[in-house]
């Protein structure tokens, strides 16, 4: 880091100029987080969806699993 201490040196800027550097730093980072977070949210969906048909899924298999030799879905009068 050392050698590049002369070349910062002679980097001269204004304060308005570094303040309006730093702004557009920061919007970017503010845009950059959104983007990621709207993503995350699209993942969340689509994951919350996959959990939905896997629920769905094994209820269905779980209605044909045989029970006391006949299939299911059982007589309703019938707990077993």
């Amino acid at each position: 880091m050392e050698q590049f201490e002369p070349a910062a040196d002679a980097v001269d800027i204004s304060e308005d100029f570094a303040h309006e550097i730093a702004e557009t730093l920061n919007e970017g980072q503010r845009r950059a987080q959104f983007a990621i977070k709207r993503e995350m949210a699209g993942y969340d969906g689509a994951l919350r969806g996959l959990e939905d048909q896997e629920d769905r899924t094994c209820v269905d298999d779980t209605r044909s699993i045989p029970r006391q030799g006949r299939l299911s879905p059982a007589d309703p009068e019938d707990p077993g």
